[in-house]
């Protein structure tokens, strides 16, 4: 969960996010052009790749935590 005091920064972010990863997949503009005017592949691949970076990038935060706390297991 996220905390409280960071949450109103959440939405944001993603829609920045969202943003700058349709640029990378050849859809510019992305936040202001009509959704509905792009095809499901189109959104779906902006959405997927999101979910996928995401997944990703939590991965690597709990492989970091993990490796801390063995490491940290290890000293004591």
């Amino acid at each position: 969960m996220v905390p409280r005091e960071l949450q109103r920064f959440i939405q944001p972010a993603l829609d920045q996010f969202k943003v700058e990863l349709a640029a990378e997949l050849g859809i510019p503009d992305y936040d202001i052009i009509d959704k509905g005017e792009l095809t499901s592949r189109q959104n779906g691949r902006v959405g997927g790749n999101m979910t996928r970076r995401m997944v990703g990038f939590a991965e690597t935060v709990l492989a970091f935590y993990y490796r801390k706390q063995l490491e940290g297991n290890k000293s004591n």
